[in-house]
């Protein structure tokens, strides 16, 4: 799991969007960059307008469905039926494909779906590649896929 600290008065904008672009890199998935993104600015945003000098963090796992990034807040209440909160649920769950609320509403998780490719028919595509390559397979490319 990877986690970053924010805190108001910091440019926090750029470290969360830093550290989104850099999953999407890591993961090579830069085009879920925006449907990460949007979302999750926008809860970042919300908490940190809400409170002149509090903290939150905000971290990052692979789990079976995709790839989660949770908010984590003392300060925040995810759970109340604020114009806030409005805001943040219109774009999360337009955007992630699951949001979830807990630990009495000081934490908001979102899912979002990694569509990617099998072992199987990666494995087939280097094996069709391979058939038209006059030279031999990379072994980077047969490693990597291996």
């Amino acid at each position: 799991m990877e986690q970053i600290e924010i805190q108001n008065g910091t440019n926090y904008q750029v470290i969360v969007d830093n550290f989104i672009r850099n999953i999407c890199d890591d993961n090579h998935v830069y085009n879920y960059y925006a449907t990460i993104s949007v979302p999750v600015l926008q809860a970042v945003d919300s908490v940190m307008s809400d409170s002149s000098n509090h903290k939150a963090t905000l971290s990052f796992r692979h789990c079976r469905e995709g790839l989660s990034f949770s908010l984590q807040c003392e300060l925040a209440d995810f759970s109340s039926q604020s114009s806030n909160n409005d805001d943040i649920f219109l774009f999360a769950e337009a955007l992630a494909d699951k949001v979830c609320v807990s630990d009495n509403g000081h934490s908001l998780q979102m899912i979002f779906a990694i569509r990617g490719i099998d072992a199987t028919e990666a494995a087939r595509r280097v094996s069709v590649l391979e058939q038209f390559s006059v030279h031999s397979p990379t072994p980077s490319l047969v490693n990597t896929l291996a």
